[in-house]
C-alpha cells in the first residue's frame, strides 16, 4: 500500500500526500478542510509513517491552522492545531486511513478545559458524494450506515 496521493475523508476534506524520496518514513502535503472557519485555504501537513512492509502502515500527521497569516493580517480565528494518528489498512479491498484526531485551540489558562476536541476520520481515495458529505455533517460518522 502506498501512502502518497490524494485522500478524502467523509466530510469532504482533502489531503494530498507526497512521501520524502530521501526518507520514506517522512511525508508532507497539503490539507484542505471542508468544515469550520479554516476552509479558505490549503494548509501544509507534515507526517511520519513506518515502512515495515506489513499489511498495515502506522501514520501520524499534523496541521497548524491559521499559524501563518499574510504579513500585516491578523488570523481569522485563534491559532489551532490538529494531530491525526492511525493506520493505513485494506478494508474490503479499499485502502483506508483510519485515524483518531486531537484538535487543540488557543485558550486562556482558565479555559484550557475546553480547548481540546477528539474525534475520528476515515480517509479513502474516493471523493465522497455531496449527499454523503451532507449526511456526515448532519449525523456524524454513523451516517455511513444510512447511505
Amino acid at each position: 500500500m502506498k501512502l502518497h496521493g490524494v485522500w478524502w475523508n467523509e466530510l469532504g476534506s482533502k489531503m494530498v500526500i507526497e512521501v520524502d524520496s530521501h526518507d520514506p518514513k517522512s511525508f508532507r502535503g497539503l490539507y484542505h478542510t471542508n468544515v469550520g472557519s479554516a476552509q479558505a485555504k490549503k494548509y501544509p501537513l507534515l507526517g511520519r509513517c513506518d515502512i515495515k512492509g506489513l499489511k498495515s502502515k502506522m501514520v501520524a500527521f499534523v496541521v497548524a491552522w491559521n499559524a501563518d497569516p499574510p504579513a500585516g493580517a491578523a488570523p481569522a480565528v485563534n491559532p489551532s492545531v490538529t494531530a491525526w494518528a492511525g493506520q493505513l489498512q485494506m478494508v474490503k479491498g479499499r485502502e483506508v486511513i483510519a485515524t483518531t484526531w486531537v484538535f487543540d485551540r488557543l485558550t486562556a489558562p482558565a479555559d484550557d478545559w475546553e480547548s481540546t476536541l477528539v474525534g475520528m476520520d476515515y480517509f479513502t481515495r474516493r471523493k465522497p458524494h455531496k449527499e454523503e458529505v451532507q449526511a456526515a455533517k448532519k449525523y456524524g460518522r454513523a451516517s455511513r450506515a444510512l447511505m
